[in-house]
C-alpha cells in the first residue's frame, strides 16, 4: 500500500472511527463466518462449527482487538489519549501542577 494512501486512510480512521468500527466488525465477522460454513458443510452442527473455529481461530473479540491495534492512527489516538489524561491529573493536583511550572522555569 503506498504511503498516501496510508496517510489517507488513518486520516479517515481518525475522523470516523464508527466507520472503520463498522468495517472490522465485518471483517472479523467474515473472517470466522468461512470456516464455520466450511465446517457446516462437512457435517457438523452450527454450535460445533463455531466451536471448532473458536478453538482454530481464537476468540472474535481478541481478533477484532488485534485488528484495532494496527496502524499508526493507533498510536495518535493513545497519545492524544494519555494527553487528555495527563491534564487532568494536572487539573486535579493544582499544588503539584504550580510546583512542577515553577520547578522548569
Amino acid at each position: 500500500m503506498s504511503l498516501w494512501r496510508q496517510v489517507t486512510r488513518g486520516i479517515d480512521a481518525l475522523l470516523d472511527r464508527t466507520e472503520q468500527d463498522r468495517g472490522i466488525d465485518d471483517e472479523v465477522r467474515h473472517y470466522f463466518e468461512e470456516p464455520t460454513a466450511a465446517y457446516k458443510e462437512r457435517g457438523l452442527s452450527e454450535e460445533d462449527a463455531r466451536r471448532a473455529v473458536r478453538r482454530e481461530l481464537g476468540n472474535p473479540n481478541a481478533a477484532q482487538v488485534r485488528e484495532r491495534s494496527y496502524g499508526w492512527e493507533n498510536s495518535v489516538i493513545t497519545f492524544l489519549s494519555d494527553l487528555r489524561f495527563a491534564a487532568r491529573q494536572l487539573r486535579r493536583n493544582p499544588g503539584f501542577t504550580t510546583v512542577s511550572l515553577r520547578r522548569t522555569r
